[in-house]
């Protein structure tokens, strides 16, 4: 249990005053605790293939259960997930109850290989995420995710034994570029791709090209291509 006044989920670290939220919506204190605000809730809990992702590189065709909440710890400019992430009422009825256990179910019955979460960004929904991801494992479920990987070490440290692939969805390659989303810098993301693909995650990146951040690309291209080969762009 986190007892500091600080979230310790994503780099921001908000500051949770009792009964109160931080930068994703998502999270409140109760009783000297962080918590999460709508447990257990769902908007999308549909198969897809694993391109979708998208993820390239790894088990082609393979058949994923796609979950997706509501809210992210972010605000990006021209986020095509905006309505659901930012726009849509967690406690409104277009969120559904369902267990973790059942979610599992689910991913079994339509023939799933993976449970895998998507559109908005895990890090909204971080002890709901490790509690699937550990029922996913223990029923031999392969686990993967999209994010935008500001997780502080503990968080990661928490994910990375029950976490097999992840998209990385990279804002640019400078401050400013992170900056424009809520995020004071890029370093957070850097360093935990670094450690993702040294625990043995597969990890796949991806950034939208714009009309003016081209070099920027190239050089986050450059960044990777150093780390290691084995890291699509």
């Amino acid at each position: 249990m986190n007892h500091t006044p600080y979230c310790d989920i994503c780099e921001r670290r908000c500051r949770l005053e009792e009964g109160r939220t931080g930068a994703c919506g998502l999270y409140e204190r109760r009783n000297g605790n962080i918590v999460e605000r709508f447990p257990d809730r769902y908007l999308v809990t549909c198969p897809i293939a694993v391109e979708t992702m998208p993820i390239l590189h790894f088990r082609p065709g393979m058949k994923c259960l796609q979950v997706t909440t509501t809210g992210c710890n972010f605000n990006c400019p021209g986020c095509i997930s905006t309505i659901l992430v930012h726009e849509l009422d967690p406690d409104g009825g277009a969120l559904k109850t369902i267990s973790v256990s059942q979610v599992a179910d689910m991913a079994e019955e339509q023939g799933c290989a993976a449970i895998v979460f998507l559109m908005n960004d895990p890090l909204a929904a971080m002890p709901r995420f490790l509690r699937l991801a550990a029922e996913a494992r223990a029923r031999g479920l392969l686990v993967g995710c999209s994010s935008n990987a500001y997780f502080t070490p503990t968080a990661l440290a928490r994910l990375i034994p029950c976490l097999d692939f992840i998209n990385i969805g990279m804002k640019g390659f400078t401050d400013a570029a992170y900056r424009a989303c809520g995020a004071p810098e890029i370093a957070p993301v850097l360093r935990n791709l670094d450690d993702l693909h040294a625990a043995g995650v597969h990890v796949e990146v991806s950034c939208i090209l714009t009309r003016d951040n081209a070099d920027e690309l190239r050089d986050l291209a450059r960044h990777l291509a150093a780390r290691s080969a084995d890291i699509p762009l």
